[in-house]
């Protein structure tokens, strides 16, 4: 039977050998309690862990950290992340597109453009990541009121996902054209 502590807030991680406490992280963020997994890989990083679950763990107390709204946490752990993988890696740029995305959650939308337009054009990041940080640094200039720059950049976008039928050029088509029709009107 468990203890009234344990009904309350599960068990103490610290109990909790490394899968098994990866197994309840993952599954308290599936349930959106993002406090408790955040608590639950915090605990999981104190551990003596291979490269590849370090950089697991980390990329998804970075997410716990952003569905919990604390940004500025969320872009700790990206960056560290970053450094666990350095920026010559498309993990690396991976983590750093994250980190963009929690500068303009914390209202920095000049440094997060700053940021994006840094992924897109690195050799190292995936290509799925460069097509939507160039949509996303064009949206940050609209939301600079930087019209000019954001137009020239969506239709340089639009003009290269022209013929991308993929399900990523796709979706970021429309996205291209939902920014457009909002700088219209």
């Amino acid at each position: 039977m468990a203890s009234l502590r344990e009904e309350i807030s599960g068990p103490d991680p610290r109990d909790l050998d490394d899968e098994a406490l990866l197994t309840k992280a993952h599954g308290l963020y599936s349930q959106k309690d993002y406090a408790d997994a955040v608590r639950y890989f915090e605990e999981l990083l104190k551990r003596d862990l291979t490269p590849t679950k370090r950089g697991e763990v980390l990329r998804s107390l970075g997410f716990s950290c952003r569905m919990s709204a604390d940004h500025v946490k969320s872009e700790k752990v990206f960056r560290k992340l970053l450094a666990h993988h350095g920026e010559g890696t498309a993990d690396g740029m991976f983590a750093l597109y994250h980190v963009a995305w929690s500068r303009f959650q914390q209202d920095d939308a000049a440094d997060a453009r700053d940021i994006m337009d840094r992924v897109a054009s690195t050799p190292h990041t995936a290509d799925v990541w460069k097509i939507w940080a160039r949509a996303n640094a064009a949206d940050f200039s609209i939301k600079l009121g930087d019209k000019a720059r954001a137009r020239a950049s969506l239709e340089s976008l639009k003009a290269d996902l022209a013929d991308d039928a993929s399900p990523t050029g796709t979706r970021v088509k429309a996205y291209v054209e939902q920014m457009l029709g909002r700088l219209e009107s």
